[in-house]
């Protein structure tokens, strides 16, 4: 049997089995019908019917990917997109739209729009799983992308951290060192100092001495 979600949530099969998790959104049973079949034996789809259900959805699974009805009502995908890329935490993740209407025009408004992909609701289910395929790759190489800026800002910091350690070392060990100086300067005048009183004394004690002799004398 497909692995694939019914409307009232997501499937029991381990999703680690499958190819990524793709939240879709269409007010058309047909259609949602559809891309169940199309991708629920490859992917981890989760089909809603109403914008509510769908970001209710979508902030607690963090899915791979959005596929989109560009035609739906009373918001249409090309406003859920919009809404979507304002989501600071839903903003990273592909957001594709199914349209009837295949046109130029209608493709520039809504990659305008922010959306990642256009495609036409005739594509063959062939071509739309490696669609899904090529966005789910494009979100692992955002995710780590993102991961590596963080690992950067980690061991800027950590060099930041390290160097101004360094520097309050170095100063220290100047200080250190000039206190050593100021030391032995102050240490060598006084020693000189004892040095001359101690030869004073033992003088004034020959002096005294060779005075005691004469006067007894």
């Amino acid at each position: 049997m497909p692995r694939v979600a019914s409307e009232s949530g997501p499937s029991p099969a381990p999703e680690a089995a499958l190819g990524g998790c793709i939240v879709v959104i269409d007010d058309q049973q047909t259609a949602r019908s559809w891309v169940q079949r199309a991708l629920g034996d490859e992917f981890r789809c989760i089909v809603t019917a109403s914008v509510q259900e769908f970001f209710e959805v979508a902030l607690r699974v963090q899915p791979d990917v959005f596929l989109a009805d560009l035609e739906m009502q009373p918001i249409s995908g090309m406003q859920l997109c919009r809404m979507v890329k304002a989501n600071p935490t839903l903003a990273s993740v592909p957001f594709v739209l199914l349209t009837a209407r295949y046109t130029t025009e209608e493709k520039v408004m809504t990659l305008g729009a922010g959306a990642d992909d256009h495609l036409p609701k005739a594509i063959a289910a062939r071509e739309l799983r490696e669609r899904m395929r090529a966005m789910i790759r494009l979100r692992s190489a955002l995710l780590r992308a993102a991961n590596l800026e963080g690992l950067v800002q980690q061991r800027t910091q950590e060099l930041t951290a390290a160097t101004e350690q360094l520097r309050i070392a170095q100063r220290l060990e100047a200080a250190g060192q000039l206190a050593a100086g100021v030391a032995h300067e102050i240490n060598t005048p006084l020693q000189y100092l004892g040095d001359s009183l101690e030869f004073v004394a033992e003088a004034w004690a020959d002096v005294t001495k060779t005075l005691t002799g004469v006067s007894q004398n």
